[in-house]
């Protein structure tokens, strides 16, 4: 990028107009980011409306199943919800959920984590059934 600020300096503005980032302001890279990044989480849009509508005691098995498509993008829609609400209680609501999907993500992870050092001729959802949803072992 110092690069190409020296280019225009050395060449003039109307020289530097062939360079591809010349013309290309800051906020207008961020507005495209910020779509790429909404255009990857809605792809998670089912996930997040079945969690949502999950009892908690549902949502490990819902994790356990959809294990393989679950990435960072499932927390950028949570994210992307959050943000997009004006209601606070429904904020604070995704924020649990979140967080709650982290912590059954890591429990669940650590699990099978345990069970492959020590094979169990058990499945995932056999760890998920076994699985307090909290770490302190509550429902």
């Amino acid at each position: 990028m110092k690069l190409l600020a020296l280019v225009s300096l050395l060449l003039g503005s109307s020289a530097a107009a062939w360079l591809p980032h010349a013309q290309v302001s800051v906020a207008a890279r961020r507005g495209t980011t910020r779509a790429l990044v909404r255009a990857a989480a809605a792809g998670n849009d089912q996930l997040v409306a079945q969690l949502r509508a999950a009892k908690p005691k549902d949502i490990a098995e819902i994790l356990a199943k959809n294990i393989n498509a679950i990435d960072q993008r499932l927390f950028l829609s949570l994210a992307d919800l959050a943000d997009a609400t004006d209601d606070d209680d429904e904020r604070d609501e995704i924020a649990r959920l979140s967080s709650t999907v982290a912590s059954t993500l890591e429990t669940l992870l650590s699990k099978v984590r345990g069970e492959v050092e020590h094979p169990h001729p058990y499945d995932l959802l056999h760890v998920v059934e076994h699985t307090p949803l909290s770490p302190a072992g509550r429902s």
